[in-house]
């Protein structure tokens, strides 16, 4: 039963893939017309070759397509804390900080955002039914609503109203990126602040999370760490199971 059911998901996943593929060589300008038909067959894409040209890389079905090749294109002033605004009820435009010097900016449907958010979900609520929307908390990657404290203020106030929002919203799982949590670590006054009762869960994102800094932040935390590793492009890729792997 268990291998029928893993050849049919099998199955099922080559004929997403394909679909896509099928997709890309009708409807993106880069792809047209290539002759590309196996995955193989495709080039490997850097963000660079995106940034130069945006206008190859969006489907000629969406609405308005010169209007937001010319909004992807512009040089706005990037927010370090806010990553991504509302272009209209139906899309979305997203960006990287910009460290490397320009931010990638990533262009999505609200429908496209809604399916990866389900599946997103689908994934933690696996590890945990505890973990819902009213008890997860994104510290980083809050969309257009920041989060009400500055994460990057190591004061004791600062990291005392922070950890006691937690706690007063009953947050069971936050949403940040380690190197946040080990410059809350470092911090001498650390081990004097009352930390949230209700937080069970630290989903990990936004870089290499090393075992090292894995076991540090659940033994000070007394918490249980998901690793998530994703992009820009498609949000969460893969999360710790319940079974740690």
């Amino acid at each position: 039963g268990n291998l029928l059911e893993e050849m049919v998901r099998k199955d099922n996943e080559l004929k997403k893939l394909d679909k896509i593929l099928k997709y890309a060589s009708f409807h993106i300008p880069f792809y047209k017309n290539k002759g590309y038909e196996n995955i193989e067959d495709f080039p490997i894409i850097k963000k660079e070759m995106i940034k130069e040209d945006y206008s190859s890389f969006i489907s000629d079905e969406l609405e308005n397509k010169k209007e937001l090749i010319d909004f992807l294109e512009l040089n706005f002033v990037i927010d370090k804390y806010v990553i991504e605004t509302k272009y209209s009820d139906k899309y979305f435009v997203e960006w990287t900080t910009g460290t490397s010097g320009v931010p990638f900016k990533c262009l999505k449907t609200t429908w496209e955002r809604k399916n990866i958010a389900l599946a997103m979900w689908k994934r933690r609520m696996r590890v945990d039914s505890c973990i819902t929307p009213d008890t997860f908390l994104p510290i980083i990657h809050t969309g257009t609503s920041p989060f009400p404290y500055d994460i990057r203020n190591y004061s004791y106030e600062n990291l005392r109203k922070i950890y006691g929002y937690i706690e007063e919203k009953g947050i069971k799982c936050i949403h940040i990126s380690p190197t946040l949590l080990e410059r809350h670590l470092s911090q001498p006054h650390f081990a004097t602040l009352k930390l949230p009762e209700s937080l069970k869960y630290i989903e990990s994102t936004g870089r290499y999370l090393e075992d090292n800094v894995k076991n540090e932040i659940e033994k000070r935390f007394d918490v249980k760490v998901l690793n998530m590793y994703g992009t820009i492009e498609t949000w969460g890729i893969a999360e710790t199971c319940k079974h740690d792997k």
